[in-house]
Protein backbone atom coordinates (compact mmCIF):
# COMPACT_ATOMS: atom_id res chain seq x y z
CA UNK A 1 0.00 0.00 0.00
CA UNK A 2 1.57 3.48 -0.68
CA UNK A 3 1.47 5.98 1.86
CA UNK A 4 -1.54 7.98 0.70
CA UNK A 5 -3.46 4.40 0.88
CA UNK A 6 -2.51 4.04 4.60
CA UNK A 7 -3.27 7.50 5.28
CA UNK A 8 -6.57 7.25 3.78
CA UNK A 9 -7.54 4.35 6.15
CA UNK A 10 -7.36 7.07 8.85
CA UNK A 11 -9.29 9.48 7.83
CA UNK A 12 -13.06 10.29 7.14
CA UNK A 13 -13.98 9.79 4.12
CA UNK A 14 -14.92 13.58 3.34
CA UNK A 15 -11.57 14.24 4.16
CA UNK A 16 -10.35 12.16 1.58
CA UNK A 17 -12.64 13.19 -0.60
CA UNK A 18 -11.93 16.80 0.14
CA UNK A 19 -7.91 16.36 -0.05
CA UNK A 20 -8.77 14.92 -3.59
CA UNK A 21 -10.91 17.82 -4.97
CA UNK A 22 -8.07 20.09 -3.82
CA UNK A 23 -5.02 18.40 -5.75
CA UNK A 24 -7.54 18.06 -8.91
CA UNK A 25 -7.73 21.69 -8.49
CA UNK A 26 -4.20 22.13 -8.09
CA UNK A 27 -3.31 20.26 -10.91
CA UNK A 28 -6.01 22.16 -13.20
CA UNK A 29 -4.80 25.78 -12.29
CA UNK A 30 -1.03 24.50 -12.81
CA UNK A 31 -2.47 24.69 -16.51
CA UNK A 32 -3.15 28.34 -16.91
CA UNK A 33 -0.30 30.99 -16.55
CA UNK A 34 -0.70 34.60 -15.23
CA UNK A 35 0.62 36.77 -17.45
CA UNK A 36 1.05 40.57 -18.14
CA UNK A 37 -2.11 41.63 -20.24
CA UNK A 38 -1.77 44.87 -22.28
CA UNK A 39 -5.31 46.65 -22.61
CA UNK A 40 -5.28 47.08 -26.56
CA UNK A 41 -7.70 50.03 -26.21
CA UNK A 42 -10.49 52.17 -23.75
CA UNK A 43 -11.90 49.65 -22.31
CA UNK A 44 -15.58 49.54 -20.48
CA UNK A 45 -14.11 49.24 -16.69
CA UNK A 46 -12.44 52.72 -17.22
CA UNK A 47 -9.15 51.15 -17.94
CA UNK A 48 -7.08 53.05 -20.53
CA UNK A 49 -5.43 51.77 -23.86
CA UNK A 50 -1.73 50.70 -22.97
CA UNK A 51 -2.50 50.02 -19.74
CA UNK A 52 -0.75 46.63 -18.18
CA UNK A 53 -2.53 44.19 -15.71
CA UNK A 54 -1.93 40.71 -14.72
CA UNK A 55 -3.71 38.50 -17.44
CA UNK A 56 -4.87 34.45 -17.60
CA UNK A 57 -3.41 32.83 -21.02
CA UNK A 58 -5.47 29.98 -22.41
CA UNK A 59 -3.59 27.06 -21.84
CA UNK A 60 -5.04 25.71 -25.29
CA UNK A 61 -4.63 28.44 -27.75
CA UNK A 62 -2.32 30.65 -25.64
CA UNK A 63 -3.93 34.12 -26.34
CA UNK A 64 -4.13 36.48 -23.15
CA UNK A 65 -7.31 37.25 -21.54
CA UNK A 66 -7.70 40.11 -18.63
CA UNK A 67 -9.27 38.04 -15.93
CA UNK A 68 -10.40 33.98 -15.42
CA UNK A 69 -14.25 35.16 -16.22
CA UNK A 70 -13.48 36.54 -19.22
CA UNK A 71 -11.07 33.58 -20.51
CA UNK A 72 -14.14 31.61 -19.50
CA UNK A 73 -16.87 33.40 -20.85
CA UNK A 74 -14.29 33.58 -24.35
CA UNK A 75 -12.36 30.19 -24.01
CA UNK A 76 -14.77 27.74 -22.23
CA UNK A 77 -12.23 27.39 -19.74
CA UNK A 78 -12.60 28.15 -16.31
CA UNK A 79 -9.39 28.25 -14.07
CA UNK A 80 -11.80 27.66 -11.20
CA UNK A 81 -13.60 24.67 -12.68
CA UNK A 82 -11.70 21.78 -13.44
CA UNK A 83 -12.38 19.93 -16.84
CA UNK A 84 -11.62 16.60 -17.61
CA UNK A 85 -7.84 15.20 -18.21
CA UNK A 86 -6.90 15.37 -22.06
CA UNK A 87 -8.10 19.04 -23.41
CA UNK A 88 -6.63 20.25 -26.21
CA UNK A 89 -9.11 22.62 -27.56
CA UNK A 90 -11.12 25.88 -26.52
CA UNK A 91 -14.26 27.14 -27.62
CA UNK A 92 -11.90 30.05 -29.81
CA UNK A 93 -10.16 27.16 -31.64
CA UNK A 94 -13.73 25.57 -32.56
Amino acid sequence: MSDYQDLALFLLPAEVEAQERAAKRAEWNSHFEQVEWIAPYDCADGTPAGSRRIGIRCPACGAVEVSGFVLALNHGLDPGVPKPAGFTRCAKML
